[in-house]
C-alpha cells in the first residue's frame, strides 16, 4: 500500500507552488470572463457545396439514383433530391451536374453524368453542426457507392483539413459557444 497522497489521485494544497496558474486550456483570460453567453456574431447565410465526381467513366443515372436513394434522400417535385427535416423543409440538396440541374425519371440507362452536388445553405432548420456532419456523411457515403472523389465548388479535390474547416465553420452558426 502507498501512504504517499499524490499516488490515490489527491492534490496536496502544501505541494503547489504560490505562482502556479491553473490552465485555462486555450482560453485567453479576458475571453474566459467576457464571453462567456454572448451570442455568435457570424449568421450571414453562406452557401456549402460538396461535389461527388467521377474519377473515369461517367455514372448511369439508375447507378446515382440508387446511391442517392441509398443515404436517405427523396426524390422532390424539382426534380432533385432532397434530405428532409423533421417538419419536411429540405435543408440538404443534391443536385445532377449537368444542366439543368435535375434527374430524369424514366429511361435512367439512357442518361449518364459526371456527377452530383450535395449543397447545403447555413444557417438552416437543422443545428448547424448535425447538418453539415450529414452533408459530409452523405457525400462521402455516396463517394464510396459510385467510386468517385470529393471535390468543392472550384473542382478541387477536398483534404481532410477542407472539411474539417466546413465543420469549424458551422459551429458559428451556433447561438451559444460551445463551452
Amino acid at each position: 500500500m502507498v501512504d504517499d497522497p499524490g499516488m490515490i489521485g489527491e492534490i496536496d494544497e502544501d505541494a503547489i507552488p504560490a505562482d502556479y496558474v491553473k490552465p485555462s486550456f486555450g482560453i485567453p483570460a479576458e475571453e474566459s470572463t467576457t464571453k462567456k453567453k454572448m451570442a455568435s456574431t457570424n449568421k450571414k447565410p453562406e452557401v456549402y457545396a460538396i461535389m461527388v465526381m467521377s474519377t473515369g467513366q461517367e455514372f448511369s443515372m439508375s447507378l446515382v439514383n440508387q446511391a442517392l436513394l441509398g443515404v436517405g434522400l427523396t426524390y422532390s417535385d424539382q426534380g432533385i433530391f432532397v434530405k428532409n427535416d423533421n417538419m419536411g423543409n429540405a435543408f440538404i440538396k443534391v443536385a445532377n451536374m449537368l444542366e439543368p440541374g435535375t434527374f430524369p425519371l424514366e429511361d435512367l440507362e439512357g442518361y449518364v453524368t459526371p456527377g452530383v452536388a450535395l449543397i447545403l445553405e447555413l444557417p438552416t432548420t437543422v443545428r448547424a453542426p448535425a447538418a453539415m456532419h450529414d452533408l459530409i456523411m452523405m457525400a462521402r457515403k455516396i463517394s464510396q457507392k459510385l467510386n468517385a472523389r470529393l471535390y468543392d465548388m472550384n473542382r478541387h479535390l477536398i483534404k481532410e483539413s477542407d472539411l474539417q474547416s466546413m465543420r469549424d465553420a458551422a459551429l458559428d452558426y451556433e447561438s451559444e459557444p460551445i463551452a
